[in-house]
């Protein structure tokens, strides 16, 4: 029996309210949740989040990363440095509750010094590549929608997102966003919020993501979420033997990833140093950013209106794709 169905046939025989006790982040979604909500990369996933608002029993214990630790720590720090330096009173708000299951956890709560009123500051410590993309490209989605769903709850019109670099010394670590509220968008998440809810309480899972999604990767709710899959291939052969060599395999995925995201991190980076310039030199270095041109077929159109050239021209091939997919859980 799948989890759905346990879920289904013991609320038949016990049905329990959803809390709406704005302690309990149980009974709403918050801003740091929107970003699942709407499946945003790099980490939202609407699956996971109905799994935790709707009780489910984790498969594994949740372990607090590093980087997460160091945000915290860090952020009666960062608090002071906004405040001193750019003459903000900050102080902290209980969690706030507009309807039964839209809700938000403040950091703090700006008291402002302007005819704007109370705004919304939202603290994010991040590392040099994070802080250098939010420079260039912009803060992430994710968290601009988690600030503006903070002053949408408030009814407050702008905030301010302040970004510390943990891997920078000096003023220059700390940079802020300002953000004015943007009620169409959020009127749009809303719906979107109020379709999620609809989901949790008639007890409905969202979509699964693709099985080799990165956000899959050490989900707390893994097993869960793939039991009927892991069901249908429990009598296929194990290779207890390969257990090291896949790991391996896996772990070198893994770095490979890692670097991949590096170079396109590097790469726009260095695309916007170099502007208009085609060929310079840099240190023993030789850069080109030449303009190419190239030729390719049309496949579909070729398909569409000639047929019979497609088929004379279109070769069969076999292979066999070697996919790693780890067991949740």
């Amino acid at each position: 029996m799948t989890f759905t169905a346990r879920f289904n046939q013991l609320d038949a025989h016990n049905p329990k309210p959803i809390p709406r006790d704005p302690s309990n982040r149980l009974g709403y979604v918050g801003g740091s949740e929107i970003a699942a909500v709407l499946n945003l990369e790099p980490y939202g996933c609407a699956r996971r989040l109905w799994y935790q608002k709707t009780g489910a029993t984790p498969d594994r214990e949740f372990r607090e990363t590093g980087i997460m630790t160091v945000g915290k720590v860090m952020e009666d720090h960062i608090a002071a440095l906004v405040s001193e330096k750019h003459s903000l009173k900050l102080r902290r708000r209980a969690p706030v509750v507009g309807m039964p299951h839209e809700g938000a956890h403040l950091d703090r709560h700006i008291v402002a010094t302007d005819e704007r009123g109370p705004g919304v500051l939202e603290i994010k410590c991040v590392g040099n590549e994070t802080f250098r993309r939010w420079q260039f490209d912009g803060v992430a989605q994710g968290y601009v929608l988690q600030l503006q769903w903070y002053m949408y709850v408030t009814g407050w019109t702008w905030g301010i997102l302040a970004a510390w670099n943990r891997e920078h010394s000096g003023d220059g670590g700390l940079k802020l966003f300002h953000f004015a509220y943007d009620a169409e968008l959020m009127e749009l998440v809303s719906e979107r919020v109020d379709r999620f809810w609809h989901s949790v309480e008639q007890r409905t899972p969202p979509a699964i993501l693709d099985p080799r999604d990165h956000r899959c990767d050490g989900c707390q709710f893994g097993l869960t979420c793939r039991e009927e899959e892991w069901a249908n291939v429990g009598g296929e052969e194990r290779r207890d033997d390969l257990v090291q060599i896949v790991d391996r395999y896996a772990e070198a995925r893994d770095i490979v990833k890692s670097a991949e995201a590096l170079m396109d991190e590097r790469r726009r980076e260095l695309s916007a140093a170099v502007g208009d310039i085609e060929t310079f030199f840099a240190g023993d270095w030789k850069v080109t950013a030449r303009v190419q041109t190239a030729r390719r077929v049309d496949v579909e159109k070729l398909r569409a209106e000639w047929p019979e050239v497609y088929e004379n021209c279109t070769t069969v091939s076999a292979s066999r794709p070697l996919r790693v997919t780890r067991k949740k859980g």
